[in-house]
């Protein structure tokens, strides 16, 4: 049987807010679920949140300014997710630039997602230009046969 102090303890976290007098905007903590679908590769939530909100496909999601794109390319893993989001998104998604000024393309070359880094590639093949050097500098050049 459940007493007072059980329920209360069940409810703890049920009143917690963000603290205002940190500069956490609060429009960032919508996005928590989507956060957390994009570093476990899980497409079905992510996809489910994009029904109900179709503008976070491309919103910058985190206080540091990354789309759900940005993060997934980011944990070099689920290329499915990566896959299925970027053919879902708007090509001039593919630009958005995170607080560092990277594109989502910068950061699989920081990680070494090559297979993100394709993906992006070949939805919108003027990265290739304007991110060329970046990408090569820091993944180093892809093999002939990587390129999109």
């Amino acid at each position: 049987m459940a007493t007072s102090s059980d329920r209360q303890q069940e409810n703890v976290g049920d009143n917690i807010q963000p603290d205002t007098d940190v500069e956490i905007q609060d429009e960032y903590w919508r996005y928590i679920p989507l956060v957390k679908a994009a570093l476990e590769g899980n497409w079905d939530v992510a996809r489910r949140f994009f029904d109900q909100d179709e503008s976070a496909l491309t919103a910058q999601i985190t206080p540091s300014l990354e789309t759900a794109l940005h993060i997934a390319v980011g944990t070099g893993k689920a290329l499915h997710f990566v896959r299925e989001l970027v053919e879902s998104m708007p090509v001039q998604a593919l630009e958005v630039r995170d607080h560092k000024d990277d594109t989502a393309l910068h950061t699989a070359a920081w990680v070494g997602n090559t297979a993100g880094r394709r993906c992006c590639w070949r939805r919108n093949i003027s990265l290739c230009c304007t991110c060329a050097a970046v990408v090569i500098q820091v993944a180093g050049p892809p093999r002939r046969r990587e390129w999109p």
